[in-house]
């Protein structure tokens, strides 16, 4: 269990620690908290398609995404968005409230997502998905800037 939450664990602290600190856009701790959420989603995603099975190291990324869905208060802690690399809206910091509120859905559809895959039903794994991905764009579509080029 704790060499599970090791990695986030780590995350964390480093946000904590160095909060105005420069990385580079690949060793942002929210950053590569992201890619691993979407990474994962599409893993869960793929493999519910085509009718397999989830193994339990699928379901320990899922945990995994659940913790990081837990953890957006600290990732988002600091305003960076007027930073280069950052497509976080400033409306996160200007409307917490809702962008909370929309971090809990996430977590919830998360949890959903997890309970689905552990009773081994496609109908209700594609639920799910589905609802973590209204989720991710609800969000996404009120405070995720588009990308620069």
């Amino acid at each position: 269990m704790i060499k599970k939450k090791f990695p986030l664990f780590i995350i964390i602290m480093f946000t904590i620690t160095f909060p105005n600190y420069s990385f580079s856009h690949t060793d942002n701790p929210r950053h590569k908290a992201m890619m691993t959420l979407g990474k994962t989603m599409k893993q869960i995603s793929t493999i519910n398609k085509s009718g397999g099975s989830f193994e339990p190291d699928d379901l320990n990324k899922l945990n995994e995404i659940f913790e990081i869905s837990k953890s957006f208060n600290v990732l988002f802690a600091n305003d960076d968005s007027g930073e280069e690399e950052s497509r976080a809206s400033p409306k996160i910091w200007t409307n917490k409230s809702k962008f909370i509120n929309f971090s809990n859905d996430f977590e919830a559809s998360i949890a959903k997502l997890i309970n689905a895959v552990n009773s081994k039903s496609n109908e209700k794994v594609s639920n799910a998905i589905a609802q973590v991905g209204a989720n991710c764009g609800k969000c996404h579509r009120v405070f995720r800037l588009p990308k620069k080029n």
